[in-house]
């Protein structure tokens, strides 16, 4: 029995059933009539009607503001702390859901849009999907602007490490949404580092989903897509498509481009270890991430930072003594504005031009530990 997404289905253990949003795995999350989803395993529900073309797209965007008010229930569906707390406490975690429990640092969202028909991308519409690629389950709420005025599309609940299929966008609409917005607060149960709540803005540019090179191979999805980060640890209030390297410089200098608090978890799985290496970390975009075509200089010069400081918190935590960043002699904006960050963010650690026998003027040596 196929469970796909769309699908009419029944509970077998309980009254009543309702519509398929996502599936993973041996895991089934249903819509029901009252408009919760709720996760059950496939073994537990019935297929009464598949899921056809037509029936996919009745979740098609529309657009209209109506305020909605809902009553609350009285009860809270939040998990008790204290139980999460207990519970938590008294498991015994297996190797694997340790490295699972750290592997993100920060909460990573990503937004795509799938072409549905490949074949004839020019003409087709997309499915909107919200990605969790992270420990964290995240509670978010997307808007969109449609022509003059700002909608709800959807808020919920995503766990980690799923991706939920929002809506189906007609290629029709694109020259009427301007922008979507994204807003989320990530969470775990029991004891976590709280993370502040971000809103990142995707501007729509019609013309990028008119590009067949546009729609680029990824991680998530067997089809094309174009896919948005949103959310990473940092905070980025910008259009990455437009915005130019002078604008960027003053978003830098204002503070606006990193948050400033730092954050650390404590590791389970190793103590910190003295180095006494030198570690050697490549800042150039094809050695970050692979398939880059399509991303704009601002794009890449973001990820870029990005990746720079992860690799110096990590090396900071343990304890290495020197660390290499090979950015490259190019026309000098990664080599000044990796500097910058660390006159402001990191002025207690010396640094100075790497051997120029081995890098030329291309790479920046850090001294962390005397």
């Amino acid at each position: 029995m196929k469970y796909n997404v769309g699908s009419k289905v029944r509970f077998l253990n309980d009254v009543g059933g309702g519509v398929i949003t996502r599936v993973k795995n041996e895991m089934v999350w249903v819509k029901t009539e009252d408009g919760f989803e709720m996760p059950s395993n496939k073994s537990e529900l019935v297929v009464i009607e598949e899921a056809t073309e037509a029936k996919s797209e009745t979740k098609v965007l529309e657009f209209k503001v109506e305020p909605k008010f809902e009553k609350k229930n009285e009860e809270s569906s939040f998990p008790d702390f204290n139980d999460s707390y207990i519970e938590n406490k008294q498991k015994v975690f297996t190797i694997s859901e340790i490295e699972h429990e750290f592997k993100n640092t920060y909460p990573s969202l990503f937004v795509a849009f799938v072409l549905k028909d490949e074949k004839n991308w020019n003409v087709s519409d997309f499915d909107l999907y919200l990605i969790n690629d992270s420990n964290y389950e995240v509670f978010y709420n997307i808007i969109t602007k449609y022509k003059t005025e700002y909608a709800q599309l959807e808020n919920n609940i995503i766990e980690y490490d799923t991706k939920s299929f929002i809506t189906t966008i007609k290629r029709s609409d694109l020259n009427d949404i301007s922008e979507f917005i994204i807003q989320a607060i990530a969470y775990k149960k029991g004891i976590y580092t709280p993370q502040i709540p971000f809103e990142n803005r995707i501007k729509i540019r019609p013309t990028k989903f008119f590009k067949q090179n546009s729609f680029l191979e990824n991680d998530f999805f067997d089809e094309k897509a174009i896919v948005y980060q949103v959310g990473a640890g940092m905070e980025i209030k910008l259009d990455v498509d437009e915005i130019d390297r002078e604008e960027l410089k003053k978003i830098i200098e204002k503070k606006e481009f990193f948050q400033t608090q730092t954050k650390k978890e404590s590791l389970l799985i190793e103590k910190k270890k003295e180095v006494s290496a030198i570690e050697e970390v490549d800042l150039h975009i094809e050695k970050i991430i692979p398939n880059y075509l399509g991303m704009s200089n601002a794009e890449m010069l973001i990820t870029q930072i990005s990746h720079f400081r992860t690799k110096l918190e990590s090396a900071i935590f343990r304890n290495i003594k020197k660390i290499v960043f090979i950015h490259g002699i190019g026309n000098g904006t990664l080599k000044h504005e990796l500097r910058k960050v660390l006159d402001e963010y990191y002025h207690d650690l010396k640094y100075q031009d790497a051997s120029f026998k081995e890098y030329g003027y291309g790479a920046t040596l850090i001294f962390i530990n005397k």
